[in-house]
């Protein structure tokens, strides 16, 4: 869920900035807090409250990696469709997570998951052919790291790429 650090950061440089994110609360928040009124939307991906050819640009961080292949597809389609031609997503997710090594058991229903909720896994290649098949451009695609600096040792850094 969003904390509002990228729509403060848009804002603060004079961009027309629109949100979605699935949490009314967060919603909002991000309205009351930022003076977003209805720029700031509750839906999904796969249903976005946009009209057609709408957007510059689509950010989706740590999106594509919580849907399955259906719905990822139809998030896709839905991007597609609010952007106007030419323009483009720019997507940040995890790369290649073994989902194996984050599943949690819920001690209440029995349930195992991924503790944070991944349903897929990225790497360049796999990545790439998702995106060309739902009729993208692919002008950079790359692997990099994000850094919390507040945590200590080199956990932060993948292991290979």
């Amino acid at each position: 869920m969003g904390n509002g650090a990228l729509e403060r950061l848009a804002l603060s440089k004079g961009v027309d900035i629109h949100t979605l994110d699935p949490s009314e609360r967060v919603i909002r928040r991000l309205q009351e807090e930022l003076g977003l009124g209805d720029k700031a939307r509750a839906g999904y991906a796969q249903e976005m409250p946009f009209k057609d050819a709408q957007f510059d640009v689509v950010v989706m961080c740590e999106v594509l990696e919580h849907l399955g292949d259906e719905i990822l597809s139809k998030a896709l389609l839905e991007v597609w469709r609010v952007l106007k031609p030419g323009d483009f997503l720019l997507a940040g997710t995890s790369y290649r997570e073994d989902l194996g090594k984050n599943i949690v058991v819920c001690p209440y229903c029995g349930k195992v998951f991924h503790k944070v909720g991944y349903v897929q896994s990225f790497d360049k290649v796999r990545m790439t052919g998702i995106l060309i098949m739902h009729g993208y451009e692919i002008s950079e695609l790359y692997v990099t790291t994000f850094v919390d600096w507040r945590r200590k040792g080199l956990k932060n850094f993948p292991s290979s790429l």
